[in-house]
């Protein structure tokens, strides 16, 4: 992927005071676009044509109404050729205007594909637009995996049949890693483990799994009970078996075991 900045393609700065900000909390995926060329705009093209036309589509969604859209710049956070260049327009920090509606800009990116109608994605179009997703997008908006196509959101033919039936094939986020935050790698590591205990150990008399502190409990009565021959469950169970009536129930016997063998291990220290 060749990724250029704005002053590739444009000597107007970025009219920041004009955009809104694209909050992280809300967005939730990449639109996809095309130029809605009436043709072709071909197979192949140069650095310099694409930079004329995004300045071109630039003076155009800025300029005041009737001739432009009056958006303010570009509206498009980035853009793709065919080529698989990948230019910075609006910056994904701003919210996009192309979208269709409010709701949609605050929802999703826009990223416009450089095809006109008839044009098939390229494959170094779509790697390009796979990686920027990946690079650029994502560690910014980790949760804002969708990819859909303007069609989607608004009614249009955008971003063209070929473009469109990449999205509904799943292509373009294929292979890509999405980011997990801390608590679902946490969620995941304490299923796993939960897992790896029932299978191994079972669950407890009483249909409750086991956890990791009384398998770790059982591991060390088991030490004391090899290093001294005193077998700590019947010792822990005797000792319950002795206590007046109604106080034995309030103990658990495989805590006491615990408890017991603790106690013993310190006495070895020392």
């Amino acid at each position: 992927m060749q990724y250029f900045q704005r002053s590739t393609w444009t000597s107007t700065p970025r009219p920041v005071s004009k955009l809104a900000a694209l909050n992280g909390s809300e967005v939730e995926g990449i639109a996809i676009h095309y130029t809605g060329s009436s043709r072709p705009l071909g197979s192949g093209t140069s650095l310099a044509v694409t930079a004329r036309h995004l300045e071109a589509e630039r003076r155009f969604h800025a300029g005041a109404p009737p001739e432009g859209r009056g958006w303010g710049d570009i509206a498009y956070q980035a853009a793709i050729d065919v080529e698989g260049r990948v230019f910075d327009c609006r910056g994904i920090g701003y919210r996009s205007d192309a979208n269709g509606n409010a709701t949609a800009n605050r929802e999703y990116g826009a990223v416009t594909w450089l095809l006109g109608v008839g044009d098939r994605p390229t494959s170094a179009l779509v790697n390009a637009f796979r990686q920027w997703r990946q690079d650029h997008w994502l560690p910014r908006y980790p949760r804002a995996t969708k990819v859909v196509g303007h069609r989607d959101l608004y009614a249009t033919d955008c971003p063209g049949d070929p473009a469109y039936a990449l999205i509904l094939s799943g292509a373009l986020t294929k292979g890509v890693d999405v980011p997990l935050t801390n608590a679902e790698i946490d969620a995941i590591a304490t299923r796993t483990r939960d897992k790896i205990l029932a299978v191994t150990y079972g669950n407890q008399p009483d249909g409750q799994p086991f956890t990791l502190a009384m398998l770790w409990g059982e591991v060390r009565v088991n030490a004391i009970k090899a290093a001294t021959g005193i077998d700590i469950d019947a010792l822990a169970s005797a000792i319950i078996s002795r206590l007046p009536p109604g106080q034995g129930g309030q103990l658990d016997a495989q805590a006491l075991a615990v408890a017991v063998a603790d106690e013993l291990a310190i006495r070895l220290r020392s």
